[in-house]
Parts: C-alpha cells; structure tokens; sequence
C-alpha cells in the first residue's frame, strides 16, 4: 500500500482532515474524516468489501461537506469514461479496445493542458469502469472560495474543448460537472462494490514531481472576462470566435503606439486568421475601423505571407515592450512566455534555498529583458548543479524588487506575476 500513502499524503493532502463519505447497502450515507496515513489505511481494509468508499478530492479544514469546509483548491481533477453502457475494465476480463481508448484520451488531455498551461497530470486512478486523473496544484491559493466561479467557468471550458476535440468524441468523455471544491471521487484501494465485477479502484499513475501553477490561469481568466482566456483555451477559431483572440480583442484596448506599431498587430492577427483558415478579412477589417482605426484591407495575400508563421510571441512582445500602456489599459501578457516552456525543461531538479543576502551589482530594471537578463544571470551565477538546482529564489526577489525603480514597471511585473513565471529561469551553455 506504499503507493497509496503517497497519494494521500502528497495528492491529496491530510490539512486537516480527508473526508471518506461511506454509502452503505442499507441505503445509509455517513462521513469520516482522517487526520493520517495510518488511521485511514485501517479503515480501507476492514471496509473496503463492504462499503461503497468515495474520497474527497481536496483536503478539508474541518469536517463538513461544504465548500466552507474546503482548505484550499489542491486537485484538478477529469473523470473519463465511456458514453452510454460502460465496458468492463477489471484485470481479469479486460476490454482492452475500451482501455485504449481511454489512454489515448489520457494522452490527448495530457498534451492539451501541457501545451495551453503548463499543467501535468499527478495521479490515474481506475475509478471502475472508467479513469480518475488528477492534476495535482503546487501552489497555495489564499482565499479559494473567492476563485470559485473562475474555476468552475475555466473547469467547464476545458472539458467543453476535451469532449469536443478528443480522438473517440461521442464514445469517451470527461464529466463537465466535476468542479465543485467538495467534490467526491471513488476511494484509491477500496473496492466499486456497485459494478458486479467488483473491481478494485487501482491506482495505476502518480508523479509527485509536478509543478501544477493554476493561480494565474484564473487571474488572467477574470481579468479579461471569460472572453480572452476562450484566446487561451481555444487555440483554434473560426469566423466567428476570431473576434475572442487576444489578436483581435487588444484593439478593443486603443494600442496607439508608435506609426506602425498597428500594421504589426494586424498582421498578428491576419497570421492567426490564416493558421485557423478563416477568410473573413474583409468583416475583421470593417470592425477595426470601428474601433477608431484607419481601414486597412486584411485580405490574405499568399505572396506577402509565405515566408511568415503564426507564433504568440508577437502579441506577447508588444504587451512586454508597451508594458506602460499594459497596465494604463489592463492588458495583460496573454500567453505563455518561450522562457517559461524552457523552464519547463528542467523545473523538476530545483530546490529553493531560504538564504536572503544583496548583489550589488545587479544593474537597475528598467525593462522586461532587463528583468529577464537579471534573473538568469543571478541564478546562473549563484546555483549549484551537482545533483539539483539549487538557487535563492527569496534573495533574487529582494535583489530584484531592490532595483524596479519604475512604480509601472514594478506594477506591470506583480499585475503579469513575472517574477514566480520566471524566477527558476536561466540561459543554459
């Protein structure tokens, strides 16, 4: 059962307690709350044949079943399963068509989350005739009852897009319903005494090296209204949903810098029409100008485009270089930075260091690169490679913060959280 205590302890978390909701024959519905590893593994194995078992999925802070009772937003979580009649998936009379289906589905989600947020999947469970994922968050998130209704709009969207784009859509899906903070999942080692078969919940995944960040997901999802995190969502748009890109929406926010600084942002944009084949250029054209802008033709001419590439960097540079206007406007850095994916790379080796002491000669900040030049120079210059990363992450945000002169700048690096997007961040040789 060693796997097992992990999962507790690390996926789910005794703070304080783990609620273990029984559901007996009779009918009857009773909660238990465990504080240990070791109290609760005694309870599974006198009552996992005899109890239908569920377990909360996040930990809670006193014993209840309201989201009240939640201490924080610990666990992401996908329930995936068949459509209709559900085929069996114990060890002894598997379908093994069904649970291929059911791992290429894992695989697609896993690449969807990973590319879009920078999330990883912690934990599969075998919840019966179906697979409990869990995406494990990393981070404390003072207040989750504030984040309720951002969560469970982004919770929505995601599985909206998985149900819609996953390879066996209309035979596996992802049940949209399961975003509450109270939320209740099949028990890990007890026993689905409701299928005949009486399969075990069979822990069969778990990875206690993520680095699941989901806080600034939500900000970001609040800040522009549900409209422009569908611009992170998505990915992909037509005609009608390209008017929801942060390509398009940011001429919503007057970006009237420079004398050709709104050629590059339509062109952005154009790339984007023409990665998603949408032909509409001449109605994109037509609502710009709406907007107070000259009219430009936006028609998609082969020629001028051939040897250019969509990328979400040229969105995201402007908002860095005009990082003044960002925060005049409210606009924030739509996705994620190249730097973050390279950190992406190697995250799993570090380890933080508490020791705060001064560099004196970091030079002032008086920019995004030279924010990002100063972070990596600090933490290649003072971390040690032997067998982890080692880097004083508390003293390279005293020393940065130290030298942030520009109250916008300073603004615009904790509006964006840049600094925990990038802290780990450093040019390797």
């Amino acid at each position: 059962m060693n796997k097992y205590k992990y999962f507790y302890e690390k996926i789910i978390g005794f703070d304080k307690f783990i609620e273990v909701r029984c559901f007996c024959p009779s009918g009857a519905i009773f909660s238990k709350y465990f504080y240990n590893w070791d109290n609760l593994e005694d309870f599974i194995k006198n009552n996992r044949s005899k109890l239908n078992l569920y377990s909360g999925v996040n930990p809670r802070k006193e014993e209840g079943r309201k989201s009240e009772s939640v201490s924080k937003i610990k666990n992401l979580i996908f329930d995936l399963e068949a459509i209709g009649e559900k085929p069996i998936l114990s060890e002894n009379n598997q379908d093994t068509k069904y649970f291929l289906k059911l791992k290429n589905t894992v695989n697609f989600i896993q690449e969807y989350i990973s590319k879009n947020y920078n999330l990883d999947i912690s934990a599969i469970v075998v919840s019966g005739r179906g697979l409990h994922l869990y995406v494990t968050i990393n981070e404390e998130i003072i207040d989750a009852l504030s984040y309720k209704d951002k969560y469970k709009q982004f919770y929505k969207d995601v599985c909206d897009y998985i149900n819609k784009d996953n390879p066996y859509k209309g035979e596996i899906k992802v049940d949209s319903m399961c975003s509450d903070f109270v939320r209740i999942l099949g028990l890990p080692g007890s026993i689905n005494i409701k299928y005949p078969e009486k399969p075990i919940r069979k822990l069969i995944y778990l990875n206690l090296n993520t680095s699941n960040k989901i806080k600034y997901i939500l900000d970001t999802y609040n800040k522009y209204n549900k409209i422009s995190n569908k611009m992170i969502i998505l990915r992909k748009y037509n005609e009608k949903t390209i008017f929801n890109s942060p390509e398009y929406k940011i001429f919503e926010f007057n970006p009237r810098v420079g004398t050709l600084i709104n050629n590059k942002l339509r062109f952005a944009l154009k790339l984007l029409m023409i990665k998603n084949n949408c032909s509409n250029f001449q109605e994109v054209a037509y609502r710009i100008s709406n907007l107070g802008f000259p009219y430009k033709e936006m028609d998609f001419v082969e020629e001028s485009c051939k040897n250019y590439k969509y990328s979400e960097s040229i969105l995201n540079n402007y908002v860095l270089e005009n990082f003044n206007w960002a925060v005049e406007v409210g606009f924030k850095v739509p996705y994620m930075l190249k730097e973050e994916k390279a950190i992406k790379e190697y995250i799993k080796y570090i380890r933080e260091c508490e020791y705060i002491f001064i560099d004196n000669n970091i030079k002032e900040i008086k920019n995004f690169n030279d924010f990002k030049e100063v972070i990596s120079k600090f933490n290649k210059e003072y971390n040690d490679t032997d067998n982890y990363l080692i880097l004083y992450t508390k003293a390279l945000e005293k020393n940065i913060f130290n030298n942030i002169k520009d109250d916008i700048l300073n603004k615009f690096i904790v509006d964006n959280d840049l600094f925990n997007r990038l802290k780990y961040y450093f040019e390797k040789d």
